[in-house]
């Protein structure tokens, strides 16, 4: 039953919050993620039209709101995240397809959407983030894997490349994944199965997890960033105990 929901945006002006509609075309918003353009300063904003059973991406250019569906699904789909290209500003969005079990990729190459599979199992990429080194234009995909993992996969600009990285994960409770600036490397928030908010972060040889908030359901929809002037990471999430 689900017939009407917007996608609103909430800006601060210094002084108050001005609320703002983007899409009201039937149920949408859901799984809604945004992002800054930086070269514009202006919100760009995917998430899920659950009428349509599509994926769509909305871009303000100052003015006004232009909303393109990216893809549509037979049997829908889930868990979408939004990335924008370091290079070229256009957006890479990665969601997972219930239909054929598969996480996906969608790139705008500037005038159309590309769409590849980068894995496939039974609630395979459920969950999942995108996010773009912006040195060198290195795409990488967290999500969770088969039988209680989470994996990273990176494009090379031919082939996707798989690891896993923790065995023992909630699949259901969301992941975040954010890239070092300096070093390149990933950072990876993500809920285990012991009931713990952990951070998986390369250092350049090896994976390292670490328990930030144990107990209590802690780290569910968890949402990370690297501070721009330490490169530290700042993670929101929710607690089963009612608390942001």
């Amino acid at each position: 039953n689900h017939k009407k929901g917007s996608l609103d945006t909430a800006y601060f002006n210094g002084v108050s919050w001005d609320i703002e509609t983007v899409d009201n075309e039937g149920d949408v918003g859901w799984d809604s993620v945004l992002a800054i353009d930086q070269r514009t300063g202006f919100p760009r904003i995917a998430y899920y039209d659950i009428t349509n059973k599509a994926f769509k991406y909305a871009s303000f250019d100052g003015k006004k709101w232009d909303i393109a569906t990216v893809v549509k699904l037979k049997g829908g789909g889930w868990g979408t995240f939004l990335a924008l290209d370091p290079k070229s500003g256009y957006p890479l969005l990665s969601y997972y397809d219930s239909l054929s079990k598969e996480v996906k990729l969608a790139r705008f190459d500037g005038s159309s959407w590309k769409v590849e599979t980068i894995d496939k199992g039974s609630h395979v990429g459920y969950r999942n983030a995108v996010a773009a080194d912006k040195t060198n234009g290195l795409i990488y995909v967290a999500y969770y894997g088969l039988n209680g993992t989470v994996k990273l996969a990176s494009f090379d600009g031919n082939l996707w490349h798989k690891i896993i990285i923790d065995k023992n994960v909630d699949i259901n409770r969301g992941a975040s994944l954010a890239i070092d600036p300096k070093t390149g490397y990933p950072y990876i928030s993500y809920h285990s199965s012991d009931q713990t908010l952990r951070v998986a972060s390369f250092d350049g040889t090896a994976w390292i997890s670490k328990g930030i908030d144990k107990g209590g359901g802690k780290g569910w929809d968890n949402t990370m960033v690297l501070n721009p002037k330490t490169g530290y990471p700042v993670i929101g999430y929710y607690a089963a105990d009612d608390k942001l």
